[in-house]
């Protein structure tokens, strides 16, 4: 047949990967937008785990270290990809999710598609269990914080060092250009999900009233 087999398929592109990534964060979110919390409660607890526990949530293991050996810096290039979001793809689509399903229960577009009913039944139950992410949320906001300054630090003293030894960018070896190149992928694929961290914050904390999101319940 026309079709590619598994054995001959070439690797999903960052840009095709980020476009599916897209698509299953909207797939999902009209799934909880239909069925959470009533006939799906267990939304957050499956989904807001390690993908070692069956989850989406990707855990970043050693990125904030650096190496000189190579098959450990191309291991971190795949997991922090340059032009897309490496193995943290799923981090990304559990944070899209999150902030499309906020967006669809508060924003004045969806009002007409969605019941008040509805909105409210979602809302209250994303409230009643944003103790199960929101810590997520906050402490990889805190890594990937600390992974984009420490990489932007070692990109510097790279720099500086080729200076000092009169050569530039362009005439790093082999070795010093996978280095580079691996500062490079944590640097951007970090700040890729701490941007999608703090709009997912920014959107749900805007939807919620302060005092539950303080700790208070919403009135019965």
């Amino acid at each position: 047949g026309g079709g590619r087999t598994s054995a001959s398929a070439a690797p999903l592109n960052d840009g095709e990967v980020r476009m599916i990534a897209m698509k299953l964060s909207a797939l999902l979110a009209d799934v909880v937008v239909r069925d959470f919390p009533q006939r799906w409660p267990t939304f957050v607890a499956e989904v807001f785990v390690p993908v070692s526990r069956g989850g989406l949530w990707c855990e970043a293991a050693g990125a904030t270290t650096t190496t000189n050996d190579p098959a450990a810096q191309q291991q971190q290039q795949q997991q922090r990809s340059r032009g897309g979001y490496g193995t943290m793809v799923g981090t990304k689509i559990a944070l899209e999710c999150l902030r499309i399903v906020t967006e669809d229960c508060t924003d004045s577009d969806y009002n007409a598609k969605i019941s008040t009913k509805r909105r409210n039944d979602v809302l209250i139950g994303l409230n009643e269990v944003s103790n199960q992410f929101l810590p997520l949320v906050f402490v990889l906001l805190s890594d990937e914080y600390a992974i984009v300054n420490a990489a932007k630090t070692t990109l510097r003293e790279m720099e500086a060092y080729l200076t000092s030894a009169g050569r530039t960018v362009n005439q790093m070896t082999q070795e010093e250009g996978m280095q580079y190149e691996a500062q490079l992928a944590r640097r951007d694929g970090a700040g890729r999900i701490l941007a999608d961290c703090l709009r997912t914050i920014e959107k749900f904390c805007s939807a919620m009233p302060l005092d539950w999101i303080l700790g208070g319940s919403p009135a019965n």
